[in-house]
C-alpha cells in the first residue's frame, strides 16, 4: 500500500511549479520559482519533495549530460532534449529518428534518449549583445 503524505504549502508550491513549467526543471530552479509562493522554502525541502513526488510516481527524473537531475510530470515525460551550453536549461524537443538503428549483434534497445547541445535563444541573444 502506498504511503499517503500530508499536503503542505511547501509541497503544493513545488508541485505547482513543476506542473506549470514548459520544460524539466533542476531543483534550484524549482526553489527559485516556488519561493514566489512560499518565501521561506529551503533547498532541502525542495529535494525531499521532489524525491517524494518521484517515489509516488508523479514526477520523472531527467538525467542529462550536464549532471544535474531535472524533473517533469510523468505524463509529459520526454526522451529528447536540447541542452543549452550557456545556461544549462533543458528544453524538450521533437526528435524524429528512424527506428532502424544499426545496433551491434546481440544488443537490444530498451529506451532511446537524444540530447542536442548548443545555445538557447535567450543565451544567443545575450552573447550577441555582450560581444
Amino acid at each position: 500500500m502506498a504511503k499517503t503524505f500530508r499536503r503542505t504549502r511547501q509541497r503544493e508550491s513545488v508541485r505547482a511549479v513543476i506542473e506549470a513549467a514548459t520544460r524539466p526543471l533542476r531543483a534550484d530552479e524549482v526553489l527559485f520559482l516556488a519561493r514566489e509562493q512560499v518565501p521561506e522554502l529551503g533547498l532541502a525541502t525542495v529535494y525531499r519533495t521532489l524525491k517524494l513526488l518521484v517515489d509516488e510516481g508523479e514526477l520523472a527524473e531527467v538525467k542529462l549530460r550536464s549532471g544535474a537531475t531535472r524533473y517533469e510530470p510523468v505524463q509529459r515525460e520526454h526522451d529528447s532534449f536540447f541542452l543549452c551550453d550557456a545556461c544549462s536549461r533543458a528544453f524538450p524537443i521533437e526528435a524524429r529518428l528512424t527506428n532502424e538503428l544499426a545496433l551491434p549483434d546481440g544488443f537490444t534497445m530498451r529506451r532511446r534518449e537524444v540530447t542536442l547541445l548548443g545555445t538557447c535563444p535567450t543565451c544567443s541573444e545575450n552573447q550577441a549583445h555582450s560581444g
